[in-house]
């Protein structure tokens, strides 16, 4: 019996008409075309907070980038030890030269809401570093939940 089954379920499917398995079709592809979308425009979005992040971060804005990220982030790090972060970051690499995106991530989550991560290879002015943003959409609003960077050069200046 539990061998007759799956032949009787793999024959059912296969005797589907072609014309239902195009609607089956178009209707999934239809659902990956609309969901894609949303998140092409959010990695847009979240793209440019990068570009905003790198200039405050270049401009040595340290207290407007804590202001303005997630309550998330505020509540895991005091403003003296992100910017302590933010300075060794900007003083030992120097000036973002040229950021390279990676890889990202679009999600919604429970208790979190629109969770963006993105992923750069970025080149300082003093060396190189992998950056990762993550970022909530709160009120239509791109707000920083987490910065974090992988790079030898903080550690050997």
């Amino acid at each position: 019996m539990l061998i007759y089954f799956p032949l009787i379920f793999i024959r059912v499917l296969t005797g589907l008409t072609m014309t239902v398995k195009h609607i089956m079709t178009a209707a999934l592809g239809f659902t990956f075309l609309v969901a894609s979308c949303g998140s092409t425009k959010n990695i847009e979005i979240a793209e440019k907070g990068v570009v905003q992040f790198h200039t405050e971060l270049d401009s040595e804005q340290y207290a407007v980038i804590y202001a303005a990220a997630d309550e998330g982030l505020r509540k895991a790090t005091t403003e003296a030890d992100f910017t302590h972060l933010l300075q060794s970051v900007h003083r030992k690499l120097g000036r973002v030269e040229y950021a390279r995106l990676l890889n990202f991530g679009d999600g919604f989550f429970t208790g979190q809401g629109r969770v963006i991560t993105i992923i750069y290879d970025t080149t300082f002015a003093g060396g190189t570093g992998t950056e990762q943003f993550v970022w909530h959409i709160r009120e239509n609003r791109l707000v920083l939940f987490g910065y974090h960077i992988n790079s030898n050069a903080l550690f050997e200046k």
